[in-house]
């Protein structure tokens, strides 16, 4: 049985301009970044943001 969920994870290419997007323009509260790693609340779920070193799990734009 699912209760809550306590993090997502999100693959991304681009961590800065991410990072600009998801508090400037979304307005997330950024927890904190460490390298490629970019943290944000959500309403009490943390959004995790990544680059994969390898890119492989980097999903094109429009892609569900």
């Amino acid at each position: 049985m699912l209760n809550q969920i306590g993090q997502i994870a999100r693959a991304i290419s681009d961590p800065d301009r991410s990072e600009t997007f998801y508090e400037e323009v979304l307005g997330l509260r950024k927890l904190y970044r460490f390298g490629t790693l970019v943290f944000f609340d959500c309403a009490g779920v943390r959004l995790l943001l990544d680059k994969p070193e390898d890119g492989s799990a980097i999903v094109p734009q429009g892609a569900i």
